[in-house]
């Protein structure tokens, strides 16, 4: 589904093709999508087909946003 997006780049689609990638999603990243799809502004169906693939995939981590993963935002990124 998404790997046919036109805009997703050639990295990103190697990316998400590794079974070796970690892929670390941050807990209100999630919630903002659900909340997105939740008011139909995308071609997923439900916000539960997001959730149930997040929970079906083994690389994927999700992190809560606290004040320890802000820091390593900020250490990191320069967020």
């Amino acid at each position: 589904m998404i790997l046919s997006n036109l805009k997703l780049g050639a990295k990103t689609k190697t990316i998400l093709c590794d079974s070796d990638s970690e892929l670390v999603i941050p807990a209100t990243t999630l919630a903002e999508a659900v909340w997105i799809l939740e008011r139909g502004r995308t071609s997923i169906p439900a916000p539960k087909d997001v959730i149930l693939a997040v929970e079906a995939d083994p690389r994927v981590v999700i992190y809560p946003l606290d004040q320890e993963f802000l820091v390593l935002l900020v250490n990191n990124f320069g967020i």
